[in-house]
């Protein structure tokens, strides 16, 4: 496993037990996402995108700005 996997799924497991996410019209429970993680696929590839580009907005100060403008 890569340090990018080991990063997603430390994120990942710290999500709650009951949490569930949709992908294509089916659900997957955080463990499921994990497994995906570890087997790199093409679930890995969405949620790696997703939170490549949320790191990405972290990192750049944008994803701060825009939830600033909501809160006003």
């Amino acid at each position: 496993m890569d340090d990018w996997q080991k990063l997603l799924t430390a994120r990942w497991q710290t999500l709650p037990e009951k949490f569930v996410i949709c992908i294509d019209a089916k659900s997957f429970s955080k463990d499921e996402i994990i497994e995906h993680i570890k087997l790199k696929d093409e679930i890995y590839e969405i949620i790696s995108k997703c939170e490549r580009e949320y790191f990405d907005r972290l990192k750049d100060g944008s994803l701060i700005k825009i939830l600033k403008e909501d809160n006003k």
